[in-house]
């Protein structure tokens, strides 16, 4: 049985479900029909809001076609019903937490809180990015990843953090925390701007190094998939065209 393994991940502003199996038409279609998924280029998966409806509808959808691991996303929900336990939230009606028993865990990075002596950083990076025109999605991406820095140090004042602490804390970012390259760019480009535009420090940025984008094979079809590609075409003409490459 096929393997789906379901991981929170943060996607435009908001939490989300992100859902990641091996190439399958028949199970783009079920996410897609059933349960409203939808495809995130970023992330290269399919992605539901992190919602109880939500993850409901995905289970019903792939219900004895594959087999679920949701570790990762026990984990999370764990670690955000702790914290949320020490400091309230404003319930939101619309996507209410999901409430699952936990199972067996895995490492993911912890939901996070910004202590009171950083709690002016985040207004002036919303400020100063919205007086620049950033795009709302922009704006959101910049205050969540400096938001996870500010709950990375703790009480340390952001604002004496040096160039080489900076530069120990991505290096903590991509070796133990094995963030994606898409998230580790995103939170080099979110601390640059905090620093550079509202600190207005001096670029020392520029000698931090960049992730290399991995070189990745081409997945190709099997003979099964293939097989199932050609049999849910219905036009003769399409069929006839694809037989002939």
């Amino acid at each position: 049985m096929d393997k789906v393994q379901l991981k929170p991940i943060f996607h435009k502003g908001r939490e989300c479900i992100g859902i990641y199996y091996e190439v399958s038409f028949t199970l783009n279609g079920l996410l897609r029909s059933k349960a409203g998924a939808r495809w995130s280029q970023t992330h290269k998966c399919w992605y539901v809001p992190l919602s109880r409806d939500d993850y409901n509808k995905v289970c019903l959808a792939l219900k004895g076609r594959v087999e679920l691991e949701e570790q990762e996303l026990h984990r999370y929900l764990d670690k955000k019903k702790a914290v949320n336990a020490v400091i309230p939230e404003v319930p939101d009606p619309v996507n209410e937490p999901i409430v699952i028993q936990p199972v067996k865990t895995v490492s993911v990075e912890p939901v996070v809180q910004v202590h009171p002596i950083n709690q002016a950083v985040l207004p002036a990076l919303k400020q100063e990015l919205v007086l620049r025109a950033y795009s709302s999605s922009t704006i959101k991406t910049y205050i969540n990843e400096v938001r996870v820095f500010l709950g990375a140090i703790g009480d340390h004042p952001a604002a004496t953090y040096t160039p080489q602490l900076l530069r120990d804390y991505l290096q903590y970012c991509f070796e133990q925390l094995k963030l994606s390259e898409n998230t580790l760019h995103s939170r080099i480009n979110a601390l640059k701007f905090y620093y550079e535009q509202v600190l207005k420090r001096e670029k020392f940025f520029w000698d931090i190094p960049r992730p290399k984008k991995p070189m990745q094979l081409p997945k190709l079809l099997n003979e099964d998939e293939l097989a199932r590609l050609f049999n849910s075409i219905q036009n003769k003409k399409h069929k006839a065209i694809l037989f002939r490459l």
